[in-house]
């Protein structure tokens, strides 16, 4: 059996999904969900066709709350912890600790030059 290409089968999933989900939360009937299914499914096609995109690990909407909990948990070592623990990239990890140091000293900074 010929294995379909990767893209084709995301787009079939995503069509899955977007259909149980419109059934079983939008309580739509089965015809309903599949047609918004096809629509999106196809307007997805039309605006992102050809192009690669990259979906984030985080499995939350909301960051800014996942942000806050890795700064508050960092012990100072346990970078690859807080990743797993949280669903993000480890770089990513670096990166929201880098930029709260930086935050924290600006306003060290502030309150010090006042």
């Amino acid at each position: 059996m010929k294995k379909r290409p990767i893209g084709l089968e995301i787009l079939d999933d995503l069509h899955d999904r977007i259909t149980h989900y419109a059934e079983s939360k939008a309580d739509m009937s089965s015809e309903e969900a599949i047609n918004l299914a096809n629509g999106l499914v196809e307007y997805i096609l039309h605006s992102w066709g050809g192009q690669n995109i990259y979906i984030p690990i985080s499995k939350s909407v909301n960051t800014s709350a996942i942000r806050r909990e890795i700064v508050k948990k960092f012990n100072g070592s346990n970078q690859r912890q807080l990743a797993h623990e949280f669903g993000v990239s480890l770089q990513y990890t670096y990166r929201i600790l880098k930029r709260a140091r930086k935050k924290s000293q600006e306003s060290k900074e502030n309150i010090g030059g006042n």
